[in-house]
């Protein structure tokens, strides 16, 4: 029994004899830091907010114990920030400043922080995220003690992936062929070349533009290792099952030879261990340079669920301006999804048929070739409500500014099929696809304006696009038809060749 009381009371020493914690503590003009009821250090602060909430935090690093304290006032986002160094004597200050919003709308800002690599200043920018929730922080300069100043440093890199390593193959046979359905888009980057500030940095739109002769270049200190790009999903609901990736200057082949290249990333695609992995893109020196356009294929374990891609740049091949600009650049980065599996152009049409995220996803229909009219034009002879709709604005979207004789005839009839209770919006987007056909569905309307089984609104809308479309024949038909069916078919008849285009009227 004695044996185990002294036991326990060896246990509560050190808890006893350890140094008391840091405090700050409001004064009338500033911040006293205080250790156990004794002051260490009295800071004066400018103009402070009524109400201004005081944090200290302390930090370890390089064998010197730093302490940050950080006046926050409610409802501001500016803050007042003083940075010291813990003495035998006290707290020596090491640095004083503001930090906050850089713009009017507090889009970016420019912030301080101690951590166990030593002080930094760095900005950050709403819009510049990382798909690990990790904060983004951009253009960062770190505090050089012996000098007693902030210097530019280079981005550190990121920590190694827990989830497995994936090995990137030039040219592989399994890697999907063709062009991919655009489920992602890179909208956000942690520098560029040329770009002093976060303020300059806009969508790094040439990392994805399927031309090689266009790269994204990183501008921070240093080799590019820390560096990243954010791809943000167009729409919800698919798996990214690889990427392919352009690792260099792709522009030409001296351009290669001359920038670094990654040799390594990581890829984040969420918060989780399990969305995080290492990426090697293995060179081999002897026919690198011969096959610099071909990309790496980096496929998954298995397909992830994920709406964010984060690629960061954790090491490089140094190219032969390594000592003097020491840039890396990428080439390009396509995020292929289960969309780009044999059976995914299918599932693509039937979520657009079925409606919900019609702007993104009618967009992703717009890319797709004619050679996949037939599916969708059995689907929209079927639809109807918002999908039908959104169907539509997908063929309106697509490229094609006249469809050939074949595609008329896939598109046709189920154009005119789609005219059956649709919308004044729909309507307009019918007419305008039938006035693309090369042979317009004049008989199909015919047919319909004709058919007494049919409701009235129905045969309207059949006369209506024969009145606008650009063959003759379509006039020719309506003007016979004038007189004939029921009151209401024959008042609206009449109101559209009263208002028929003056070539019309005059036929």
């Amino acid at each position: 029994m004695l044996r185990g009381l002294c036991l326990a009371s060896l246990l509560i020493l050190p808890a006893v004899q350890a140094r008391a914690a840091l405090e700050a503590v409001a004064t009338s003009d500033g911040i006293s830091v205080r250790e156990d009821g004794k002051v260490l250090r009295a800071i004066k602060l400018g103009p402070l907010t009524p109400g201004f909430v005081p944090r200290l935090q302390q930090v370890s690093a390089h064998g010197r114990q730093l302490v940050e304290v950080r006046v926050m006032a409610p409802g501001n986002p500016t803050q007042q920030v003083w940075v010291g160094v813990r003495t035998s004597a006290g707290l020596d200050p090491i640095w004083t400043g503001t930090t906050g919003p850089r713009d009017a709308d507090g889009e970016t800002a420019l912030d301080v922080a101690i951590d166990g690599d030593g002080i930094h200043q760095f900005q950050t920018a709403a819009r510049i995220t990382r798909c690990d929730g990790k904060p983004a922080r951009m253009f960062m300069s770190s505090w050089n003690f012996e000098r007693r100043r902030f210097e530019t440093a280079p981005s550190s890199a990121a920590a190694p992936a827990s989830g497995p390593t994936l090995s990137g193959r030039r040219a592989d046979p399994v890697a999907p062929a063709g062009p991919r359905v655009r489920t992602f888009n890179f909208l956000a980057q942690s520098s560029a070349l040329g770009a002093a500030d976060a303020q300059a940095l806009t969508a790094p739109l040439q990392v994805d533009d399927g031309n090689l002769t266009t790269v994204w270049a990183e501008g921070a200190p240093g080799d590019g290792r820390g560096e990243f790009l954010t791809a943000r999903a167009t729409a919800d609901g698919y798996a990214i099952i690889g990427l392919k990736i352009w690792p260099g200057d792709t522009s030409s082949l001296e351009a290669f030879r001359a920038r670094n290249r990654p040799r390594r990333l990581t890829l984040i695609l969420g918060p989780g261990a399990d969305q995080r992995f290492e990426v090697d893109l293995p060179e081999d020196p002897r026919d690198g340079q011969a096959h610099f356009r071909e990309p790496f294929w980096v496929p998954l374990p298995a397909p992830v669920p994920a709406a964010c891609v984060t690629v960061v740049v954790e090491a490089v091949t140094s190219g032969a301006e390594a000592k003097t600009t020491n840039i890396t650049a990428i080439g390009d980065i396509q995020i292929f999804s289960d969309l780009d599996r044999p059976e995914g152009i299918a599932r693509l049409i039937d979520d657009v048929a079925r409606g919900g995220d019609c702007e993104a996803r009618a967009q992703m229909l717009a890319a797709l070739g004619d050679e996949h009219l037939a599916a969708l034009a059995a689907i929209l002879a079927r639809a109807s409500g918002a999908g039908r709709e959104c169907l539509l604005q997908g063929l309106a979207s697509m490229n094609a500014q006249r469809w050939t004789a074949p595609a008329a005839a896939v598109l046709g009839p189920a154009l005119v099929a789609a005219l059956r209770g649709a919308t004044p919006a729909e309507e307009k987007l019918v007419v305008a696809l039938m006035g693309r056909l090369a042979t317009p569905p004049v008989s199909d309307l015919v047919a319909w304006l004709g058919d007494g089984s049919r409701e009235v609104d129905e045969r309207v809308r059949a006369a209506r696009a024969l009145a606008v479309l650009p063959a003759a024949s379509g006039m020719t038909h309506l003007l016979a038809s004038v007189g004939t069916g029921p009151g209401a078919l024959r008042a609206s008849l009449r109101q559209i060749c009263a208002t028929a285009p003056g070539a019309w009227a005059a036929a």
